[in-house]
C-alpha cells in the first residue's frame, strides 16, 4: 500500500458510498411495494430507485478500476523487487531451492500479495454494511434486531473457529501446488535423461504423489 495511500483512501470512500447506496435501496423498495399495493403514484420512487441502482453500479465500477490499476502497478513493483533479490543471491543460496520454487514465488505469491489491499478494503466495507444494517434494523424494529443478532453472532463464532484449520489447509494446498509444479518442470527439463534411463513411470508416479498430497 505504500505510495498509493491516497488512491486506496479514495477507493475506500467510493466503497463506503456504494454501501450507503445499498442500504438506501431496501427502504425505497419497500415504499415502492407499498405504493403499488395502495395504488399511489410510484413514478418518483421508481426513478429514485433506478438512480440508486445506477449510482451503486457506477461507484463500484470506479472503485474496481482504481483497485485494478493500483494492483497491477503494485504487482509489477513486487515482481521487480523479487527478481532483483533473486539475482543478488549467492550461487550457493540460490541452489538450495529448485528453480520452480522461485518461479512460484514470483508468479503466485506476488499475485497473492496484490490481492491483500483489496481484500482489506472489502472487509472494511463489509463491516460498514453490517453496522449500517444493524442501525437500520434497530431503528425499524429493535425486537427483530435482537432476533437476528443471536443467529448472526453464532454464525460469526463458527466462522472464527473454522478460520484456523482453513488457513492451515490453504497453506498445505499452496505447498502441494508448488511441489507439483516443481516436479513437472524438473521432469520437462530432464525428459531426455528420463527416457534414456527408462524412468518415465517413476517420474509420473512422483508427480501423481505430489498432486495427491
Amino acid at each position: 500500500m505504500p505510495g498509493h495511500i491516497l488512491a486506496y483512501t479514495a477507493s475506500l470512500l467510493l466503497g463506503i458510498l456504494a454501501q450507503a447506496v445499498v442500504l438506501l435501496q431496501p427502504q425505497l423498495s419497500g415504499a415502492l411495494i407499498d405504493g403499488v399495493q395502495q395504488h399511489k403514484a410510484i413514478v418518483l420512487i421508481a426513478v429514485q430507485l433506478g438512480i440508486l441502482f445506477i449510482l451503486g453500479a457506477v461507484l463500484t465500477a470506479i472503485q474496481q478500476a482504481i483497485l485494478g490499476t493500483i494492483g497491477e502497478k503494485s504487482l509489477y513493483s513486487i515482481r521487480n523487487s523479487m527478481v532483483d533479490k533473486f539475482f543478488r543471491m549467492s550461487l550457493l543460496d540460490r541452489e538450495q531451492k529448485p528453480p520452480a520454487w522461485y518461479s512460484q514465488r514470483v508468479s503466485n505469491d506476488a499475485a497473492l500479495i496484490k490481492s491483500v489491499p483489496s481484500q482489506f478494503l472489502s472487509l472494511v466495507q463489509g463491516i460498514i454494511l453490517i453496522v449500517g444494517s444493524g442501525v437500520c434494523l434497530v431503528w425499524l424494529d429493535p425486537i427483530f434486531f435482537v432476533i437476528v443478532l443471536i443467529p448472526a453472532g453464532f454464525s460469526i463464532s463458527l466462522m472464527l473457529i473454522a478460520t484456523k484449520p482453513v488457513k492451515k489447509l490453504q497453506n498445505n494446498l499452496q505447498n502441494a501446488t508448488m511441489d507439483m509444479t516443481s516436479t513437472v518442470q524438473e521432469a520437462a527439463a530432464s525428459m531426455r535423461t528420463l527416457e534414456a534411463y527408462n524412468s518415465i513411470d517413476p517420474e509420473k508416479n512422483k508427480i501423481y504423489a505430489a498432486y495427491r498430497n
